[in-house]
């Protein structure tokens, strides 16, 4: 699936960007989802990198999953911002420490499978959304994208359907655990400046 080229960038890169992140990862993490500029540059910063991302000349689909796992990356992160700017997600610490009885076991299976109901919905739901409104905007029918392997139209849509899929599961699941009463009690409050 990757290249040479692939591997060794990322090798190179997550080298040069380790020291620095090692560092500033605690302040940088409560910047992305405190602040009001956070949203509009990480997501410029995505679409630049979904941009320059090096091409090995062929088709292959590393470029693609990249994207779609970048877009899970945003989506999660644009759903904690999300949650902060309304108010839901706040600074507080732990409440109480975690007790491990079955119980709470039966809570986390049901949050794991509600939590994987919504991402199913979200990513099934969105897709054909995403790839008429790419394909709208790249000037393609719909009905013919499947043989045309457009690559704005793949990146598009799968960085936007992952998207959908990241927020959901991140900022709607944790507000359906909250209405049927199986939330964890201190995750609205684990955000730490």
């Amino acid at each position: 699936m990757h290249s040479i080229a692939d591997v060794l960038a990322g090798l190179l890169l997550s080298a040069l960007l380790l020291p620095v992140l090692m560092y500033t990862a605690l302040y940088l993490d409560f910047w992305l989802v405190s602040s009001p500029l956070s949203a509009p540059v990480t997501l410029f910063l995505s679409f630049l990198a979904i941009w320059i991302y090096p091409s090995s000349g062929r088709w292959t689909p590393a470029r693609g999953e990249t994207t779609a796992i970048l877009g899970s990356y945003i989506g999660a992160q644009m759903g904690f911002w999300l949650l902060v700017q309304l108010g839901y997600l706040t600074t507080g610490g732990m409440k109480e420490a975690f007790v491990w009885d079955r119980w709470n076991l039966a809570h986390i299976v049901i949050r794991s499978v509600i939590g994987g109901i919504v991402g199913g919905i979200a990513k099934t739901g969105s897709k054909p959304v995403w790839i008429r409104f790419s394909c709208y905007l790249a000037g393609i029918d719909h009905r013919r994208y499947e043989n045309s392997r457009n690559l704005f139209v793949e990146l598009f849509y799968k960085f936007w359907s992952y998207a959908t899929l990241g927020m959901m599961v991140v900022s709607v699941s944790p507000l359906i655990f909250s209405i049927l009463g199986i939330q964890r009690e201190s995750f609205l409050s684990e955000l730490t400046p």
